[in-house]
């Protein structure tokens, strides 16, 4: 019952850095997270949940931008180092920020 486009739009307000018109936060503000915290693929998928029209999360791929993967979805996190904080822009323009993609299957 739901358009792509608009769990896509959904999907990629949830998974923002900005506060929302709403009064609610994306997932990957700065101050979201701090030195050492991992970011567990339990939390992203719970967030990805919560958007209108998604009905499922079937993980695919969770690993640091430009690295081989180093069984981050088998263990269900991505860790940081002791100094390192995460940071996620979803910026085309700059990739090495980080990034997200979504599959969208169903829907109209």
């Amino acid at each position: 019952g739901y358009f792509r486009s608009q769990v896509q739009a959904g999907l990629a307000r949830a998974f923002s850095r900005v506060h929302l018109a709403d009064g609610t936060r994306g997932f990957f503000p700065p101050d979201h997270f701090t030195f050492g915290a991992p970011l567990f693929l339990s939390r992203v998928c719970a967030a990805a949940l919560q958007v209108a029209g998604v009905a499922s999360v079937q993980p695919r791929r969770f690993q640091r931008y430009g690295r081989p993967p180093n069984h981050e979805l088998a263990q269900g996190l991505i860790a940081m180092a002791p100094l390192e904080i995460l940071r996620l822009d979803n910026d085309r323009n700059f990739p090495e920020n980080g990034r997200i993609e979504f599959e969208l299957h169903g829907g109209l």
